[in-house]
């Protein structure tokens, strides 16, 4: 099944950089459908996980620009050791 989000709005984002903090970072978050008659689980599903892709995006996007570790592991290139000739 495919789906396209037409649009959806961030009605508060907090962003604080605190040095001193040392305590466990909670990220939370109230998805609310109000705009769909059939709630259809398959649907639902479809468009809370297109709501988190953008959510992401914006949320990587505020931790460069505030300097902040990000939520997420981002992929890394590892040098493999050389493999050994016979």
């Amino acid at each position: 099944m495919e789906a396209k989000l037409l649009g959806f709005n961030l009605t508060k984002i907090n962003v604080e950089k605190n040095q001193d903090y040392q305590g466990e970072v909670q990220l939370k978050s109230n998805i609310d459908i109000t705009s769909i008659e059939k709630h259809e689980s398959e649907i639902n599903t479809l468009i809370i996980n297109i709501i988190l892709q953008r959510c992401t995006l914006r949320a990587l996007q505020l931790e460069e620009e505030l300097a902040l570790p990000f939520h997420i592991q981002l992929p890394q290139a590892k040098l493999q050791a050389p493999k050994e000739s016979k």
